[in-house]
C-alpha cells in the first residue's frame, strides 16, 4: 500500500480508521520504533483474537516464524502476530555477507517475503526491525500489500505535533502554548517529551489539561529542564550555561549531545533569523522560514538572540560550533566539556557585530 513517517501512521491511528494486515517498522530512532509497536498493536487489537509474540536472534532460523505465518490459528478465529528481528541479527547477517551464508540469507528473506504474500486474511502481522533499514525483499513485499513506517527522527517543525498526539493518547488536553513549550524544551528528544507528559498524566489524571502552569509542576523533571542550555546559547548567558553544563555532566549528558542537538540547533535558527531581520523581513516570515508558528518560544528564542548578537557574531559561533563538532566525532579533542565552556565564554565575550 506504502511506506509512511512515523508522524503520519499514529495521526492515522489517532483516528478511527482500518489499519492493514501488515505493518513493518524500522529505523534509526529507537524510541519511535517502540512507540509505533505498541502504539499498532493497541489499534489492532480486539476481543477474542489470538495474540503471538515472536522474535529473531542472532542464531534463530525463520521456520517458528514462517510456520505461524502459513498455519491457521487453533483456538481464535483470528490472530495478531508481532515479531522483533533483533538488531544483533541484522549485524551478524551483514558480516555474513562476506562469506557464504549470503545465499542462505537471502533465501530466508524470500521465503519470508513469500510468507507475508500469502498470508491468511484472519492473521495480521506486525514486523519490528531494530535497524535503521529492513531488507529490501521484506520493505518492497510490505509496501505492495500492507504498510512501512519509517521511524526518523523528527523535523523541529514536526516535535510539537508529536507532543499533541502523546497527549491525546494519555487522556490529556496539551494548550498550544505548552506544545511549543514542550517541543523547545526537548528538541528531537521524544522518549523525554513523552516522558514529561506520561508524568503528567500520572500527577494531574485523565481528560486533564495541561497549560504553561502545570508545565512548571513537580512531573517536568529534570531530564527536559537542560534543555535550558539552549535558552542560554541565544541570550549568550555565559555563568548559567556552564553551571546547566556540570549539571548535565553530572546526570550522564554527553557533550557530544549537547553540542548537536541544543547549541547548533540553536545557533542555526538564530543564523537563519539574524539573516532575515538584516534584509528588513518580519517575524511571521521569519517562523515560517523556520517552520514554526510565529509564537513559538524558539522563533522568540532565535529573533531575541539574533538581535541582541548580530549577525557577524552569531556566523562566527555558527562556523567554530561546526568545527568543533567535527573534531569531536574524529578525536581530535578529548577535553570536550571545557570546549565547550571555551566556545560559550568566546560567543559571550566577543564585540557584537551586525
Amino acid at each position: 500500500m506504502a511506506r509512511v513517517s512515523a508522524l503520519e501512521f499514529l495521526r492515522a491511528c489517532a483516528r478511527p480508521s482500518q489499519l492493514p494486515g501488515t505493518i513493518l517498522i524500522y529505523g534509526p530512532q529507537a524510541f519511535l520504533r517502540e512507540y509505533v509497536l505498541d502504539t499498532a498493536l493497541a489499534s489492532m487489537n480486539s476481543p477474542g483474537r489470538e495474540r503471538l509474540r515472536l522474535q529473531l536472534g542472532p542464531n534463530d532460523a525463520p521456520a517458528a516464524l514462517l510456520g505461524e505465518l502459513s498455519g491457521p490459528s487453533l483456538f481464535a478465529p483470528t490472530r495478531m502476530i508481532a515479531c522483533r528481528v533483533l538488531r544483533s541479527r541484522r549485524a551478524r547477517t551483514h558480516s555474513a555477507d562476506e562469506g557464504l551464508d549470503t545465499g542462505a540469507k537471502r533465501d530466508g528473506d524470500a521465503q519470508l517475503a513469500e510468507a507475508i504474500v500469502k498470508l491468511a486474511s484472519s492473521t495480521s502481522l506486525v514486523m519490528l526491525y531494530e535497524q535503521e533499514r529492513a531488507p529490501a525483499a521484506i520493505s518492497q513485499t510490505v509496501e505492495n500489500r500492507g504498510l512501512a513506517v519509517v521511524c526518523g527522527k523528527p523535523f523541529p517543525n514536526q516535535v510539537e505535533q508529536y507532543a499533541q498526539l502523546f497527549a491525546r493518547r494519555l487522556g490529556l488536553e496539551l494548550s498550544t502554548a505548552a506544545g511549543a513549550h514542550l517541543a523547545e524544551r526537548c528538541n528531537a528528544d521524544l522518549g523525554a517529551l513523552h516522558n514529561t507528559l506520561a508524568l503528567a498524566a500520572i500527577e494531574l489524571g485523565a481528560k486533564a489539561k495541561v497549560g504553561m502552569k502545570e508545565l512548571s509542576g513537580p512531573f517536568a523533571g529534570s531530564a527536559p529542564e537542560l534543555f535550558d542550555l539552549a535558552r542560554c546559547v541565544s541570550s549568550a548567558q555565559a555563568g548559567r550555561f556552564l553551571a546547566l553544563l556540570d549539571r548535565a555532566g553530572a546526570l550522564g549528558r554527553d557533550a557530544v549531545e549537547v553540542l548537536a542537538v541544543e547549541i547548533i540547533p540553536t545557533l542555526r535558527r538564530m543564523l537563519l533569523a539574524a539573516s532575515m531581520l538584516a534584509e528588513g523581513r518580519r517575524r511571521a516570515e521569519i517562523a515560517r522560514a523556520l517552520g514554526m508558528g510565529p509564537q513559538s518560544p524558539a522563533v522568540e528564542s532565535a529573533i531575541d538572540g539574533a538581535a541582541r548578537l548580530g549577525l557577524n557574531r552569531i556566523r562566527e559561533a555558527y562556523r567554530e560550533a561546526v568545527e568543533l563538532d567535527t573534531a569531536f566525532k574524529t578525536g581530535l579533542v578529548r577535553e570536550r566539556q571545557a570546549a565547550l565552556c571555551r566556545l560559550m565564554l568566546d560567543m559571550a565575550q566577543a564585540p557584537r557585530g551586525v
